[in-house]
């Protein structure tokens, strides 16, 4: 599937792909999760498809904010993306009530990011994270914000044998006032570019650019975003420096680095490693 930044586009595409049914989206659902590399893929495009009516109205919600439509609806599509991929069938709700809440994050996300660099946490903190979130809600109920001292407090507590300095950090990243994460919405690693070796990258962007799946201002960002290439003397470079290179203003260089890893999962030789064919054929 190819994403377009004409809203004509998403228009067709709405038009030829109707609101699924609840068994057809069980069903997509399922053959996406355990369908070969193609019939995943394609139960994938449309359940991505049949929902982009959901990501445009919800889009729309954010048309003040300074940010055109056709950027605010590819930010949401990443949102349902996410949301399509962490789904699990038989929890008794629709796709679309689970993909609501990831498409308003991953849109809020965009708009109100602001730190240059990227910050990876550890899966395991990245769960610990989320039973102190669940443990604070239990003991401070309703809509008040819970200060750092009584965060600290249910951390020490409940949490005795955890590092209650790189926690509450871990804590702030989880909860989004520092910067963004990269896993899945349900908690699961996934096969991403960071985790691939270098050789496999390469031979990745190589097919994408041959088939005309990314330009060259998103070539160029990849490369140095992982040190590729000879694009940087110094490895790999945060959005910041980045920009400072090529010119390009720090925010919109993340949003072209989203598209274009977005653009790449989509690739047939990505597909086959993400679907465990570690040397693809």
């Amino acid at each position: 599937m190819t994403y377009k930044q004409d809203t004509g586009y998403y228009d067709k595409t709405i038009d030829e792909n109707p609101l699924l049914t609840k068994l057809e989206e069980r069903d997509l659902t399922i053959t996406r999760m355990e369908g070969d590399c193609e019939g995943s893929k394609a139960a994938r495009d449309r359940l991505i498809n049949s929902n982009l009516r959901l990501v445009k109205s919800i889009a729309s919600d954010y048309t003040d904010r300074g940010i055109s439509f056709e950027d605010l609806v590819e930010m949401g599509i990443i949102g349902l993306i996410k949301a399509i991929d962490g789904f699990k069938p038989g929890k008794g709700y629709k796709l679309s009530t689970y993909a609501d809440d990831s498409i308003r994050r991953n849109i809020e996300r965009e708009l109100n990011y602001e730190n240059p660099c990227l910050i990876r946490v550890p899966l395991e903190t990245l769960k610990t994270c989320g039973k102190l979130d669940k443990k604070i809600r239990e003991l401070y109920p309703g809509e008040r914000v819970v200060d750092e001292q009584e965060i600290l407090m249910v951390l020490k507590r409940h949490f005795p044998n955890k590092n209650a300095n790189s926690t509450m950090r871990a804590y702030e990243i989880y909860k989004g006032r520092v910067t963004k994460l990269e896993f899945d919405i349900d908690g699961q690693e996934r096969t991403d570019f960071e985790n691939l070796d270098e050789g496999l990258v390469v031979k990745i962007l190589e097919d994408a650019q041959r088939h005309g799946e990314i330009d060259e201002i998103e070539l160029q960002i990849i490369e140095m975003r992982f040190g590729l290439n000879g694009q940087t003397d110094v490895g790999p470079m945060c959005y910041t420096d980045i920009s400072r290179k090529t010119k390009i203003d720090r925010t919109r260089i993340r949003q072209i680095m989203d598209r274009a890893l977005l653009k790449l999962r989509e690739n047939d030789l990505f597909c086959q490693i993400d679907c465990g064919l570690r040397e693809p054929l």
